[in-house]
């Protein structure tokens, strides 16, 4: 009944989002099959991520199209999965790709070679758009405030 609300653009969206879901649990079945036969981890484990960040655009797809607006916690949970993984991806990527997905994530890092620091800035771009909570410093609680879209800061000493 949910599907016959949609016109055909959009119940062809849901479909084909709904195909890609399974195609991706029926290819992660198969990677997972292969680290079992002996195949390379570091290999696998790139296919994987590809995989788990195709399953997290199908599922966004069809938050936006039938109207759900949480993600559910087997979402979040593969989210962080393949965030875990993309480290992976990093560590061997070429500098340049590197470079232009840390300017994607709105992330600068700085090396400071004499205090054996790293700085790191992300100003992730459309993520303090909209109205968010904020701690009041004076007498409330909390409240709802327009985010200004301060920078997030961290500094990490190398050892």
């Amino acid at each position: 009944m949910a599907d016959a609300q949609h016109d055909d653009t959009t119940g062809q969206a849901i479909k084909a989002a709904r195909e890609t879901l399974a195609a991706c649990t029926t290819r992660l079945d198969r990677y997972r099959a292969a680290l079992d036969s002996g195949a390379d981890p570091t290999v696998v484990s790139r296919w994987i991520a590809d995989v788990q960040a195709e399953q997290i655009t199908a599922e966004a797809t069809l938050r936006r199209y039938t109207g759900r607006k949480t993600m559910s916690p087997d979402e979040i949970h593969r989210l962080v999965e393949t965030l875990r993984n993309i480290t992976i991806v990093l560590r061997d990527a070429d500098p340049a790709d590197k470079a232009r997905v840390y300017r994607e994530l709105g992330l600068t890092l700085t090396y400071r070679p004499t205090a054996r620091t790293v700085s790191a800035q992300a100003t992730p771009s459309g993520s303090c758009t909209k109205m968010c909570p904020r701690i009041d410093t004076n007498r409330y609680p909390t409240r709802i405030a327009p985010c200004r879209g301060y920078p997030a800061r961290l500094k990490i000493t190398l050892p």
